[in-house]
Order: structure tokens, then C-alpha cells, then sequence
């Protein structure tokens, strides 16, 4: 199962991103070490149930060995940071952005320049709702027009995620007042639900962004594609991932706590702005 392509179909590692002394194994190895871990413990419950314990001694002491490593030094390694360090001297995404997700609403572009208006840094469209009301087509160069009038009014830069679908793509733009930073096309349309979406030619990359002053390396991706190793790793050197998706019935749930373990697994701040899921 650990050797997938697809990283949320059924890792049972996405089980235990509540644990957080066993999210460092992540945040070291990888989630394949989460999920080699897992099925590690699950093999060596089961060889005692059918050998016996006397059986399964040597394999029983090594799991428990094997965890109780994971957990003292998880522990370390989550908790150091607070105990030797003042954790806010530290280089990456400042604590004091205001962030917005916008997933409902009669007109995101009103709602984008109210949450401006409060000087919001980071606002996030979910997926395809930039155009849900009748705005495609120009789109980009709106918020590009928006963005550069709020500079002038409040002096705060800040960046704006789009996502519109047009003809048989669903795009992602990274906005600022400087014109569109980073755009691609969703590199992995869901299948069936999304048979009439096209891949796009080209992944995500990793771009420098101003935020209220602030230089940060910004990344993001569209909902399926943060689901696929491969793709995730090309864009792990950024400080901040703006992710948009949408979701449905009990998905979102599953959904985010896999999209969690991808942000440990690189090191990245995650925001994830997700339509009738879970957005944080």
C-alpha cells in the first residue's frame, strides 16, 4: 500500500497525524516510514496471535523497542524548539498574517476587497469559485487592479489565490499587485468527476512573494495534485503552501489529515481553503 503513486488512497498512515511525536517519523523519512511502521506493528500483533507470543518473541521486542525510539525521540524533536530556542526568532512564515478562505459567497471579487480592506496578507479562493458567478475570463487581471489599489489605500502587500476553470482546465494563479507570480494547470483531474478536465502540461514551482513587507517563498497547489508524492516534493522548499480544493460527503476530512502529512513530510506551512470540506 506504501508504494502508491496516489498518497490519500487508503495510507493508513493518514490514521496517526494526530499522534505528533510519530509525524516526526514524517518529517524525517517521509510518510512511507509512517506507513511501514504501521503495517510493521500490524504484522507483528498478528504473528503472536497465530504463533503465540513465545513464537513472536524476538519480533514483539523489536517492534516495541522500534516505538518506544519513535515516541521518546519524536518527543524530542517536537518539543526542543520550546525548551532551547525562542521559537519566534526564526526564519520562514511570520505568525502575524491574517489569512482568509473564501468558499461561498454572491461575489468573490467583493468579498476579496472587503477581506483587503481589513488588510488580510493571504486570501484563498477554493477551487473554481473564482468564476462560480460569472467572473472568468478576467479574472487575473481584476485582482492584479484590485491588488494594487488596496496597496495604495492601506500600504499592506498581500497575495490572492485563484482558481477558475476555462474550457477544459482548472487553473491556479498566485496573485499580486506585480501581475500573476505562479500558474499552472491541475495536473490531475479526478477521475470520472472531472472527465472533462485535461492535465495540465507542468506542476506547480516556487516563487518569491511579498507579504505585508515580509520576503517569503510561496508555493500552492489544486486540491487532487497535494495528493501525489512525485509532485509535492518538486515544490518542498517553500515556506508557505496555499492550497485550493474542493471536496464532498466524509472527503474533506480524510482529505485534510493527508494533506497535513504532506506539509510535515516538506517542511511547509499549509493553508488549505477547501469548498464544502475542511478548510484550515
Amino acid at each position: 500500500m506504501y508504494t502508491l503513486p496516489i498518497g490519500s488512497t487508503g495510507n493508513p498512515a493518514y490514521s496517526a497525524t494526530d499522534f505528533l511525536p510519530v509525524l516526526q517519523v514524517a518529517a524525517v523519512f517521509g510518510r512511507n516510514a509512517v506507513t511501514f511502521l504501521l503495517a510493521w506493528t500490524a504484522a507483528c500483533g498478528a504473528r503472536a496471535l497465530v504463533g503465540g507470543l513465545q513464537g513472536a518473541r524476538w519480533a514483539v521486542r523489536a517492534c516495541t523497542l522500534a516505538w518506544a525510539a519513535i515516541v521518546l525521540g519524536g518527543g524530542i524533536r517536537l518539543v526542543a524548539p520550546h525548551m532551547f530556542r525562542n521559537v519566534y526568532d526564526w526564519e520562514g512564515v511570520m505568525y502575524q498574517h491574517q489569512v482568509s478562505c473564501l468558499s461561498r459567497g454572491a461575489s468573490m471579487y467583493e468579498d476579496t476587497e472587503e477581506r483587503l480592506r481589513r488588510k488580510d496578507t493571504v486570501i484563498v479562493h477554493a477551487e473554481s469559485m473564482s468564476n462560480a458567478f460569472g467572473e472568468g475570463g478576467t479574472v487575473v487581471a481584476k485582482y492584479i487592479e484590485l491588488l494594487e489599489k488596496s496597496y495604495q489605500n492601506t500600504s499592506h502587500d498581500a497575495v490572492v489565490v485563484i482558481s477558475e476553470t476555462v474550457g477544459d482546465k482548472t487553473w491556479y494563479d498566485l496573485v499580486t499587485r506585480e501581475g500573476s507570480q505562479m500558474r499552472y494547470a491541475k495536473n490531475h483531474p479526478v477521475p470520472v468527476i472531472e472527465a472533462g478536465l485535461t492535465p495540465g502540461p507542468s506542476p506547480p514551482s516556487v516563487v518569491s512573494a511579498t507579504l505585508d513587507w515580509q520576503r517569503v517563498k510561496v508555493t500552492g497547489s489544486t486540491c487532487f495534485d497535494t495528493d501525489f508524492p512525485w509532485l509535492t516534493r518538486r515544490v518542498g522548499g517553500a515556506d508557505l503552501w496555499l492550497e485550493t480544493s474542493a471536496t464532498w460527503s466524509n472527503i474533506g476530512e480524510r482529505q485534510f489529515a493527508a494533506h497535513k502529512l504532506v506539509a510535515i513530510e516538506n517542511g511547509v506551512t499549509l493553508v488549505k481553503c477547501t469548498k464544502d470540506g475542511v478548510t484550515g
